[in-house]
């Protein structure tokens, strides 16, 4: 039965709910707007459109890879070998989604049929156990059991319509770990053991483990101290380089640190490009090297590197020069595809040396894919500003 209480509270958030409502549908940004949100969400050239495409490539990935999958928090990478024209045509080149919108296609795709089954098995036997128990009153002092069985029915229900359309990490751990304690608590029981090394041995494997939770933080925090203090410095500056390589050392596991220290690098090179020499492109192209071998698949870095490797290539016009530059871009278009900015500092490449129909055939690649966006119309210019420098 209903309080007076309750039916304001009820009456007063429903109101403020279509208030809020109302005022949102006054916003001319898109995702601001619950109407023109939900007109995106439903139309098929929008957001359910593009949800189509991914479960499609997800799809693709797990016939190539069904029994593990290509690999945990792969989806991007393994993603971009198999995006769908119609994706292309909706999102443009170098968008890539980083998972399928849908969690049993994802999980799927990067974990594989096995690794699908068994984080499901947890929410099926979480949801038999709750069924069992939810309506159970065996003892008067049962409510609380009761309510929180319950309370995971609706988890179940709630976590099963949203893994449908998107992959709510925020929604989906919280979720899964209780689910996880539902397997143990029901059947716990008290146990004594007084043999000393039984006891001990726990502690052993807990010592380090604790020790590498406090330790390791430090470490990177100052990492990421002297990479916030480098942000704030000239960029290319000696000042800026020596902050970066502190953040790289302390923590070089880090891709975004060793991006911004080749861009900073490279950088302090283009500042003087009319006065680089061989042995100047050389001695930035092995640094360029040894710092994106350790992150081959992190877009940043690939970014950075092509774009390096064809400014010295272009500056120096040597034809060594030219022809490593051409193949650093294929080899990463070869890993990653669909990525624009190589792209186009490929057909510039290729316009630069001569092979006309190679440039050409990008050049009318990246104009009819995908929307049109400041960076592609960039990118179309710079490929036509390109002279050729063969003889």
């Amino acid at each position: 039965m209903l309080t007076r209480g309750d039916k304001y509270a009820l009456g007063g958030g429903t109101l403020a709910g279509i208030a809020l409502i109302a005022v949102t549908l006054t916003n001319k940004a898109a995702d601001l707007n619950v109407a023109k949100r939900l007109a995106g969400i439903f139309s098929l050239e929008g957001s359910a459109g593009t949800r189509v495409e991914m479960w499609k490539s997800a799809i693709a990935i797990t016939k190539e890879y069904p029994l593990f999958g290509a690999g945990p928090d792969t989806f991007s990478l393994t993603g971009m070998s198999h995006l769908t024209t119609r994706y292309l045509d909706l999102v443009g080149l170098g968008e890539v989604p980083s998972n399928a919108h849908n969690l049993p296609l994802h999980l799927a795709a990067t974990t594989g049929i096995f690794g699908l089954l068994s984080y499901y098995a947890v929410a099926v036997y979480a949801l038999v156990i709750s069924l069992k128990f939810a309506w159970e009153n065996k003892e008067p002092k049962a409510s609380n059991a009761k309510l929180m069985y319950a309370a995971v029915l609706t988890a179940v229900v709630a976590f099963s319509i949203n893994c449908v359309v998107s992959v709510a990490d925020i929604g989906v751990l919280p979720f899964y770990w209780i689910a996880l304690a539902y397997l143990v608590v029901p059947k716990t029981q008290d146990i004594e053991c007084e043999n000393l090394i039984v006891q001990v041995l726990p502690l052993a494997f807990a010592l380090p483990f604790a020790l590498m939770c406090f330790v390791l933080p430090i470490k990177f925090l100052v990492a990421d101290h002297n990479f916030r203090l480098a942000q704030d410095v000239e960029q290319a500056s000696p000042e800026q380089i020596a902050l970066y390589q502190k953040a790289v050392k302390l923590n070089p596991y880090e891709s975004d640190y060793a991006t911004k220290l080749l861009d900073s690098i490279g950088g302090s090179y283009i500042v003087r490009l009319d006065m680089l020499t061989i042995a100047d492109a050389e001695n930035l192209l092995a640094t360029i090297d040894r710092y994106y071998e350790e992150h081959p698949y992190q877009f940043d870095a690939q970014s950075v590197a092509s774009y390096y490797y064809t400014a010295i290539a272009v500056a120096i016009k040597s034809p060594d020069l030219y022809e490593r530059a051409i193949q650093n871009n294929v080899a990463i278009l070869r890993k990653t595809p669909h990525q624009l900015k190589v792209l186009g500092d490929l057909g510039s490449l290729y316009k630069a040396t001569g092979q006309i129909d190679k440039a050409d055939e990008i050049y009318s690649f990246i104009k009819k894919t995908g929307p049109d966006t400041d960076l592609k119309q960039e990118l179309l210019e710079l490929i036509d500003s390109v002279k050729t420098n063969t003889k």
